[in-house]
């Protein structure tokens, strides 16, 4: 089996098999979307696996020494690439998954007494964060996890410490004492609400951030004695307790730093991206 880059390989290897041993069979493996086993325009399409394929056929590409041609999914490519890691020992690249990928293929039409061999062509050093990595995979929808993501609720219930899960600020208390609380629980944000009773989300009307408060008290000192509702800003992004945890990791690594979370429509607790940190690390 050749896995095909720039066609001068295969053709090299070709021609002299086929010189001193015309029986042996010179089988191509192409990746999906190349142009080597392209029916149509509609068959060309990018691909992920590397150094192999074409999207323009080669002057030095000679097809006449190909007798058959193998053609390889890049899902196929990679989980043959990861199970020659795992069972083998050996880490090898994309490409020699797609040669070994087809090879196993092509071996199922021969006979018990056949023998094939096969080039591996790269080393898999340069893809240990692309498809040797289980996260890359997975994101890439070729590998699906091992286990269902943790809901929010989940998260919330594992956040350690004597912190209340859901602790607030009313809109009528002074800048000084939301600062303290903040202090006092070591939290950066702060849901403000109406009055102090907490019962719907409609009761949540906005937020502290330290960052803020930090830049409206060093400018103007005498702001520690206004109203929290002077200070504050829009209420935090929200998620229902019961959604995947993969719902919130977005907006934690976008440009909010915590999330109020909900269960039938009643705020239950806040969630920030150094929780959810903390909870990942630990699993």
């Amino acid at each position: 089996m050749i896995s095909v880059g720039t066609g001068g390989t295969i053709s090299g290897v070709g021609r002299y098999f086929k010189e001193r041993k015309p029986e042996v069979q010179i089988v191509g493996v192409d990746p999906e979307g190349s142009v080597y086993t392209a029916k149509s325009k509609s068959d060309l399409h990018p691909y992920l696996v590397e150094g192999i394929g074409k999207d323009t056929w080669p002057e030095t590409m000679d097809p006449k020494v190909v007798d058959a041609w193998v053609r390889v999914s890049d899902r196929d490519s990679f989980l043959a690439a990861r199970r020659m890691a795992r069972e083998e020992g050996l880490l090898v690249g994309g490409s020699s998954g797609s040669t070994i990928a087809a090879a196993l293929r092509y071996a199922q039409q021969l006979g018990a007494d056949s023998q094939v061999v096969t080039i591996l062509p790269d080393s898999g050093r340069s893809y240990l964060s692309k498809f040797l990595d289980d996260n890359w995979m997975i994101e890439h929808g070729f590998l699906e996890r091992s286990a269902p993501a943790p809901t929010v609720r989940e998260l919330l219930a594992a956040k350690p410490g004597d912190t209340p899960p859901f602790v607030t600020i009313s809109a009528h208390q002074k800048v000084s004492e939301a600062i303290s609380v903040m202090e006092r629980y070591s939290i950066s944000q702060l849901p403000v609400v109406r009055d102090g009773d907490v019962t719907l989300l409609t009761d949540v009307i906005g937020s502290l951030q330290d960052r803020a408060l930090l830049d409206l008290v060093f400018k103007n000192a005498d702001a520690l004695h206004e109203d929290v509702a002077v200070a504050m800003q829009g209420p935090l992004a929200v998620v229902d307790a019961d959604e995947s945890v993969d719902e919130i990791v977005t907006a934690l690594t976008g440009g909010t730093n915590a999330v109020v979370v909900v269960d039938k429509g009643t705020p239950i607790g806040v969630v920030t991206r150094s929780d959810l940190l903390e909870y990942l690390s630990r699993r």
